[in-house]
């Protein structure tokens, strides 16, 4: 797979298509955490109490869990594939944009939330390396 390198007005054209995508992540992220939180909470009270809890609720409950984590995965891939674009994080949700400055690679980067891209960081210094363009 090529890297696409965006300058910053090409990567904020995009924006709006990458964070529907994000968006949907999120929703999937929340579900999943949801549901990793409900298994913890079953398995410790089994231990703790030995509980009578369902054995096929559990395995229920861990086919979800794992279901989402799919999903997730498969939309990143879905945002590296079609923009070129690395997802550096999940809470919150880190998209990172290759570009080019100074004549060396760099990531323009964007934070959910953010209405637009406004900063960049060099490949190896992540979030705490972000800078404003």
């Amino acid at each position: 797979m090529s890297k696409k390198y965006y300058t910053l007005d090409e990567a904020n054209a995009v924006l709006p298509e990458v964070r529907g995508i994000v968006a949907r992540i999120r929703k999937a992220e929340d579900a999943r955490q949801e549901k990793q939180k409900a298994l913890s909470e079953i398995m410790l009270a089994i231990a703790l109490n030995g509980g009578d809890i369902s054995a096929t609720y559990i395995d229920q409950l861990a086919k979800s869990l794992g279901r989402s984590e799919r999903e997730i995965q498969r939309m990143i891939l879905g945002l590296k594939t079609k923009y070129s674009c690395e997802v550096k994080g999940l809470a919150p949700i880190l998209v990172d944009f290759y570009s080019q400055r100074d004549g060396r690679e760099v990531y323009l980067c964007w934070k959910e939330g953010e209405s637009e891209i406004g900063h960049w960081h060099d490949l190896d210094a992540g979030f705490a390396g972000r800078q404003a363009v």
